[in-house]
């Protein structure tokens, strides 16, 4: 039994000990202080905004009445064949940094959900 011990436990731990040398650090991974590279490296810039970055602004989504929608908005509905026929559930101003736009939402016989958005002209918008 002590010789079967022996023989398992001795391979195993050899292994263990020479490990994969990912631990160990060559020198051109060295800067000129002895410090490593790996250590200092910093996020990836995309585009220029570092994924640690976050947006300064939440878009703010202010719910106006019907009759306070932009005229051109409303006669766009009313000549629609579609929109015309859906009643409209709720209507948001949405201004997202300098960009300004409407989310409608119209509701189906089915009652299904159709969002709609458009900018102050009253041109559709695809988000």
């Amino acid at each position: 039994m002590r010789q079967l011990l022996i023989k398992i436990f001795i391979p195993a731990f050899v292994l263990v000990s020479c490990g994969d040398g990912k631990d160990q650090v060559s020198s051109e991974e060295l800067n000129t202080k002895g410090e490593s590279i790996h250590m200092r490296e910093s996020m990836p810039d995309i585009e220029g905004i570092s994924e640690l970055q976050t947006p300064n602004e939440e878009p703010v989504r202010v719910e106006v009445k019907e009759e306070d929608l932009p005229k051109e908005i409303t006669s766009l509905i009313a000549n629609d064949s579609l929109l015309s026929t859906l009643e409209l559930e709720t209507a948001y101003s949405v201004t997202d940094g300098e960009k300004k736009y409407y989310d409608l939402t119209f509701v189906t016989e089915d009652q299904e959900d159709i969002i709609v958005s458009f900018d102050h002209k009253g041109n559709l918008l695809e988000l």
